[in-house]
């Protein structure tokens, strides 16, 4: 998934992102509730908070919510 991310935050109309990748072996050693809740949809695309996809994502529907308004729907 995060070949998908790259890709599409590097294409022109996309507005500029910040990919942040967490491994969740080490980020749960520190927080047992982000390990429990994740550990089987890995990985995980969180975007403002909201969980988008869990293991893949098409590139279309990505562009999709990078575009949506922040205040618009899910």
């Amino acid at each position: 998934m995060q070949e998908v991310v790259e890709s599409v935050a590097a294409e022109r109309a996309m507005p500029r992102v910040e990919l942040t990748v967490h491994d969740l072996d080490l980020a749960g050693s520190e927080d047992p509730e982000l390990l429990a809740r994740y550990t089987s949809k890995v990985p995980v695309l969180v975007l403002d908070g909201v969980e988008l996809a869990h293991f893949w994502m098409e590139p279309a529907q990505l562009r999709a919510a990078l575009l949506r308004p922040v205040d618009g729907p899910p």
